[in-house]
């Protein structure tokens, strides 16, 4: 019976995914866009993550944009897009954010991972582009298991993804004025439907280590 994390036909068969040796197993989440390759526990193959990008969004561009320097400040995830119809985003896989062991890491790795998000914020900010969506499920970690079968990877590096509503602008911070906010994962202040957008990412980076500070033990599925 089919699954809604099955892979499409004509994505799975895709030639220019069969030809980097990429077979895709199955979707990240149900009915969605983005699907990922198998690995046993262990194995030094790389893993990926492929994401059908959506034509009408900046996210093709600004992916491409980030590839250009992918040395900190630079927190984008290394990619590459694949000039197919439609364009597919290639990534190498990293872990969820949530997957560390909050509790048992020194304050010292917490700050780190800290001072990562704002220089990541940072450097998309310096670029005119505002990621719109900084939460917990679009931040990954490079773990040091993701790192040794990617030379792309940086071993305990965060990283963020998911540009789908993110904005190339023409203005930069302080000199920008406000939008219309898209929908976003962090529940926005009590009626605010617009903002600077460069503060609404401030805004949720703060939202999202203030989650850091409170989350439980560690998940354990990958």
């Amino acid at each position: 019976m089919p699954s809604s994390f099955d892979v499409p036909d004509w994505l799975r068969d895709h030639p220019d995914l069969r030809a980097r040796g990429i077979v895709l197993y199955q979707g990240i989440k149900p009915y969605g866009n983005v699907y990922y390759t198998a690995r046993p526990r262990g194995s030094p193959i790389p893993q990926y993550v492929v994401k059908v990008l959506d034509p009408e969004t900046e996210e093709g561009a600004i992916s491409e944009r980030l590839q250009h320097h992918t040395s900190s400040p630079n927190h984008g995830i290394p990619a590459e897009i694949i000039p197919s119809e439609p364009r597919l985003l290639v990534m190498p896989f990293a872990g969820p954010l949530d997957m560390l062991d909050y509790r048992n890491l020194p304050n010292s790795s917490i700050l780190d991972i800290f001072h990562q998000l704002i220089e990541g914020v940072e450097y998309m900010h310096k670029l005119h582009i505002a990621h719109l969506d900084i939460c917990l499920d679009n931040a990954v970690y490079a773990f040091p298991r993701h790192a040794a079968t990617d030379p792309r990877l940086v071993a305990n590096k965060v990283y963020f993804i998911d540009f789908h509503t993110s904005r190339q602008l023409t203005l930069g911070p302080g000199r920008q004025p406000p939008i219309v906010l898209p929908p976003s994962q962090v529940e926005k202040p009590e009626g605010v439907t617009a903002l600077d957008p460069y503060s609404f990412d401030v805004y949720s980076a703060g939202m999202l280590m203030q989650h850091i500070l409170r989350v439980g033990p560690a998940c354990t599925y990958l």
